[in-house]
């Protein structure tokens, strides 16, 4: 079952989330696709799925993001959790 319910005033999508999901496609494929343009990765070459699925396995965990973080940034804390990764 799935719901909704309007937020709370003062709501901010991004500073009040409590956790975050993304995904990030690869489109391994001899041409290039009109409609994947921006949305993938375009990748015309082999693609080595067991090193993909090797290096997945090493993100799940605790992680400081640090590096990956502009300079002047609130909140100070950047070690994030990482649930899954496939």
């Amino acid at each position: 079952m799935l719901a909704s319910a309007r937020a709370a005033d003062g709501f901010d999508a991004r500073g009040d989330a409590r956790s975050r999901t993304y995904c990030y496609r690869v489109l391994q494929r001899r041409e290039r696709s009109v409609f994947e343009r921006g949305r993938a990765l375009w990748w015309p070459h082999r693609l080595d799925r067991d090193a993909l699925h090797a290096c997945a396995a090493l993100l799940p965990g605790t992680h400081d993001f640090t590096a990956f973080t502009p300079t002047q940034t609130e909140p100070v804390r950047f070690a994030r959790d990482v649930m899954a990764a496939r």
